[in-house]
């Protein structure tokens, strides 16, 4: 007979390196440095910027990405026994990789760490940033287990906790200033549309689970063309217009020579663009290029608010830094993406 050890639910009969794959991939950890990013901005906009509180913020936002998404997988289990065989072999909880218990410890210790880094590693305000922190992990919390059947909250409950990141990040690292709330509006509107692109490849999966995202309750199919009139195209549309608009709003309160100049000669541009590739019918490789051309022309310009502060060195490196973290995960450690794909951009 088999001896059963205490591991055994956490870790399943598995190599070690396809075990660390497995919860790397429940974690989505590809992908942590660009949720980071958006405390980090917000620590970029306080009154005494630090280069060591700079990295325990990204630090900070990695162990909470990774506790947002095994938690919202945990509260998606009643959906995972209707999963495809495709969805379950994508999937580490689905195929089996990652067990319940496994999954629960991983998002566990992943909370576990965020909040005591964060309430032992800064000099000031750490009660006050830290309950920033748990503001912004229940709601990530309440929209992983409660929220699916919510109408609107499924939609933005992410740019709302993303939000609170942008303040946690301020107050952690010096204070919150007047540029903080600057980049709050352009930091929720942009992670709305995210969600938005996210919900417009997966509308018939929301549609078949009964998730009331906004493309479903707006009635859109994948064999739908966005049209100007579609109801799903204009809520896109005015997600860009109004983000265009609080871009000037900055511009015109704020002296920020160069967020200005990254703003006309390049801004404007890629959101028109952005605007231009959502018109029209869609499949896997147009969704695809439309959300890496939206998150990295939107992550540059966003970052640019604070060369000011920062100094261009510095904000080179924060930029470069989740570009080369996503190239890292997914060329040299699975030399396949996250997908089963041959590289990111195999479908363009």
């Amino acid at each position: 007979m088999q001896k059963y050890y205490w591991h055994d639910d956490l870790f399943p009969n598995m190599k070690a390196l396809e075990t660390i794959k497995a919860y790397f991939s429940l974690g989505r950890l590809h992908l942590a440095p660009f949720t980071s990013f958006c405390a980090v901005l917000g620590g970029c906009t306080s009154r005494g910027t630090d280069i060591l509180e700079i990295i325990l913020i990204f630090v900070i936002g990695i162990f909470v990405h990774s506790f947002a998404y095994s938690a919202y997988d945990l509260g998606a289990l009643s959906m995972h026994q209707r999963a495809t065989a495709l969805e379950k072999m994508r999937s580490p909880l689905r195929s089996g990789k990652v067990t319940a218990k496994g999954a629960f410890v991983y998002s566990s210790l992943s909370l576990v760490c965020a909040v005591l880094i964060s309430l032992f590693s800064f000099r000031e305000n750490r009660v006050t940033s830290t309950f920033l922190l748990i503001l912004c992990i229940s709601i990530l919390l309440i929209h992983s287990i409660y929220t699916r059947q919510k109408r609107f909250f499924v939609d933005f409950a992410v740019p709302v906790a993303v939000s609170f990141s942008v303040l946690y990040g301020a107050e952690a690292s010096g204070g919150i200033t007047e540029l903080t709330f600057a980049l709050l509006p352009l930091v929720f509107l942009s992670s709305a549309f995210v969600i938005y692109e996210n919900n417009l490849e997966n509308v018939e999966t929301d549609r078949y689970d009964s998730t009331l995202t906004l493309p479903v309750l707006l009635g859109y199919r994948t064999w739908q063309a966005l049209s100007r009139k579609n109801p799903t195209f204009i809520y896109g549309l005015v997600l860009k217009i109004t983000f265009l608009a609080f871009c000037i709003g900055v511009i015109l309160s704020i002296r920020l020579p160069e967020f200005t100049s990254v703003f006309f000669t390049f801004g404007i541009l890629t959101q028109i663009y952005t605007i231009y590739l959502l018109e029209g019918r869609h499949n896997k490789k147009s969704i695809l290029k439309l959300k890496l051309v939206n998150e990295s022309t939107t992550f540059i310009l966003l970052s640019s608010i604070v060369i000011s502060v920062i100094g261009f060195p510095i904000w080179l490196a924060i930029t470069t830094l989740p570009l080369l973290w996503v190239g890292l995960f997914s060329y040299t450690y699975h030399k396949y993406d996250w997908h089963g794909n041959r590289g990111l951009f195999a479908h363009l």
